[in-house]
């Protein structure tokens, strides 16, 4: 993670540093960066993931949190990893939400 006029940059990486997904914040606004090998698995607030193939009986795990966004894991099989990209400010994300 790291944050550039007033942009939050949050990038997700596995264990052998290959690059799985990214989004930016601002202000309860989240973009998917169209990088990593996961990027079409990513969702956010303003873009919410379409509906898998076969939902996951594999459990989510948090792999970032900080007190604006909470990131969420899925492994989906075949080396494949949803991510799901959290508002932690309700207050923030509901002024842009609809």
């Amino acid at each position: 993670m790291f944050e550039r006029d007033g942009v939050r940059y949050i990038q997700v990486n596995d264990l052998n540093g290959a690059v799985r997904g990214a989004f930016a914040v601002a202000g309860g606004q989240f973009l998917t960066l169209p990088i990593g090998s996961d990027a079409p698995l990513v969702s956010t607030p303003q873009q919410p993931r379409r509906a898998a193939a076969a939902p996951s009986t594999a459990p989510s795990q948090t792999i970032y949190q900080d007190n604006a966004v909470k990131v969420m894991a899925t492994p989906q099989g075949q080396n494949r990893v949803m991510l799901d990209a959290i508002c932690q400010d309700p207050l923030d994300c509901g002024a842009h939400l609809n």
